[in-house]
């Protein structure tokens, strides 16, 4: 293995830093508190950190929130849920989740239920006034 190849698969190759997120579509944008906005990236595992305080504009369009520091890998990450306020859940649903799909720089929001099917929320599910925090973690591309 060449020395780029094992140092991004060891625990020596580590980062952090922050990053922009952005809305790329269900609104015209996010306000989002900078500070809470932060990565780690330790061999090809990225955790990051989000604080959207609201939606400018939302409309029908899925909400999609662009930046991620590093593309994600190519294979379907796991759904990892979010503390939230103001959003309008889907009839039948219970929990929003956080979707990173494969090969790409951005995360979208989903609502599970019981014996349900999950649905994208769009951008009039948040609303103007929602609050949203949230930690996840995917796999870097490379």
């Amino acid at each position: 293995a060449s020395a780029s190849t094992v140092s991004s698969q060891t625990l020596d190759s580590y980062e952090e830093g922050t990053w922009t997120p952005s809305l790329s579509s269900g609104g015209s944008s996010i306000t989002v508190d900078a500070s809470n906005c932060v990565y780690t990236k330790i061999g090809r595992l990225v955790t990051c950190s989000i604080e959207i305080l609201n939606i400018v504009s939302p409309n029908s369009g899925t909400f999609q929130v662009s930046g991620l520091p590093y593309t994600t890998g190519s294979f379907m990450e796991g759904a990892q849920p979010m503390m939230y306020h103001s959003v309008q859940i889907p009839s039948g649903r219970s929990q929003l989740n956080i979707y990173t799909p494969s090969n790409q720089t951005y995360f979208r929001v989903y609502a599970s239920g019981n014996n349900i099917a999950w649905v994208a929320l769009n951008g009039n599910n948040f609303g103007t006034t929602c609050y949203m925090i949230a930690t996840f973690s995917y796999q870097a591309n490379s």
